[in-house]
């Protein structure tokens, strides 16, 4: 058998004397059977006294009775999951599911600011987070919503769409002047969709870099890169203006700076174009020129009536009974550009 060295090391160490413990000065130790028990002093009082509510009364009555009240005529009902104050700014913030509404309509969004002036009138609005609203008979939709309650302007961001009745206009900013009667301006990547235009109700969806919808003038002006399509034809241009009757159907409309259009087989080129939908005709100035099949015809001023295919061409005309085929490549490749 090996020898286990570290065995017998462990039995000598285990199995030797105990050192002695010298006492300390000044502590007797106890005997065993020695318990040590304190007991503590009985309060004869509670600790904290009976919450008097009294003072705090007044306010939970005013609490509950808000809580079940409903919004009166002319008064403002601003709801949320969570509320916050903030006296120095007078600025009143809700967030979770937000529903502010008015006599006129709603509006919905993730979190919302009412500010207020010192007298605590509602001056501003701002509306961030999935934003829904109804305002009479328009609705709009986007990410975010600032509006001057005094003024009635509002400024709508990030995926803005207003629509109204036959009307819809969306793009990145939407400027609301004026209330329901003022003006929309929309930039940039503005599209304009009309409904109702014309004797056949047809359709007509306009682009561009800017719009302007005056509605009290019943106007509406595109700015750059003007793209018009309907169900007849279509056109590019510079600039647009169209001119609309009190229930927003086409009255006229005027293209100006390197117009191109196309209606049917028949396609045109000018500088300006102006047209009048009781009269059915267009009329081309600025150096214009119409093909139509083998034809083409230019002349200081071409009067064209698309539906009845009419043309009149004055003065200097000149028309020419073959296929001018670069010409007719170069206005297509205009007309559908970015489309």
């Amino acid at each position: 058998m090996k020898p286990l060295p570290w065995l017998f090391m462990l039995l000598w160490v285990g199995c030797s004397e105990p050192e002695r413990v010298e006492p300390v000065a000044g502590v007797e130790i106890g005997e065993e059977s020695a318990v040590l028990e304190e007991r503590a002093e009985a309060l004869s009082y509670p600790v904290v006294p009976a919450l008097d509510m009294e003072p705090f009364a007044e306010l939970a009555e005013q609490l509950a009775t808000m809580r079940g009240a409903e919004r009166g005529t002319n008064e403002v009902l601003l709801v949320g999951e969570r509320l916050l104050f903030e006296r120095d700014r007078q600025v009143l913030l809700v967030s979770g599911d937000v529903r502010l509404v008015t006599d006129e309509g709603w509006l919905r969004g993730d979190e919302m600011q009412a500010v207020m002036d010192a007298k605590g009138a509602l001056q501003q609005v701002i509306a961030v987070g999935a934003v829904r609203g109804v305002q009479g008979e328009r609705e709009l939709a986007g990410d975010r919503l600032e509006y001057d309650w005094r003024a009635g302007g509002a400024d709508l961001w990030g995926r803005a769409v207003i629509q109204e009745v036959g009307r819809r206009l969306s793009g990145e900013q939407v400027l609301v002047e004026g209330g329901t009667s003022g003006r929309l301006v929309c930039r940039p990547n503005a599209w304009l969709e009309l409904e109702g235009l014309g004797d056949g109700g047809g359709r007509m969806d306009i682009r561009a870099r800017e719009v302007v919808v005056d509605r009290m003038a019943k106007r509406v002006d595109f700015r750059e890169r003007v793209r018009l399509r309907d169900e007849q034809g279509a056109m590019n241009c510079e600039a647009l203006t169209l001119q609309l009757k009190e229930t927003w159907e086409l009255d006229w409309l005027r293209a100006e700076s390197r117009v191109v259009l196309q209606y049917g087989d028949v396609m045109a080129e000018a500088d300006t174009v102006e047209y009048v939908e009781n009269t059915g005709r267009a009329l081309l100035l600025g150096d214009p020129k119409l093909l139509q099949g083998r034809s083409v015809v230019r002349a200081d001023r071409i009067q064209f009536w698309p539906v009845e295919q009419r043309v009149v061409c004055e003065p200097n005309a000149r028309a020419v009974i073959f296929p001018d085929v670069e010409a007719w490549k170069q206005m297509r490749a205009e007309l559908s550009a970015d489309e």
